[in-house]
């Protein structure tokens, strides 16, 4: 058995964004655990590099807003769930790209 990987995206509604990927590669081979846990189907192999990352779409509001007199709470909160997902991506890249490049520094010097 495999222990489960935790992973810090734990909003139910962002599981079909999550992707994992074992060696850059994508696999579809684990199941939920729970929000915040995956357990995967074979063990990836000792050394394998595992990567848990949340891709939310971003060319398109996950809501559209029409005219009319109601406007569901859930809907907006999703939009800005959107909004604030996508940020956290970005940052999540430029901090490992920050990283890379410190790391890759430290290297050379």
């Amino acid at each position: 058995m495999v222990p489960p990987i935790v992973s810090r995206y734990r909003s139910r509604s962002s599981r079909s964004h999550v992707v994992v990927t074992i060696d850059l590669v994508a696999t579809t081979a684990f199941t939920w655990v729970s929000d915040g846990q995956i357990d995967f189907t074979t063990a990836p192999l000792l050394g394998e590099s595992i990567k848990i990352a949340r891709v939310t779409p971003d060319t398109a509001p996950i809501v559209t807003f029409t005219d009319g007199p109601v406007r569901r709470a859930r809907d907006m909160n999703n939009n800005a769930l959107q909004s604030i997902y996508i940020a956290q991506e970005a940052k999540d890249y430029v901090d490992g790209v920050s990283v890379a490049a410190l790391a890759a520094q430290a290297a050379a010097e």
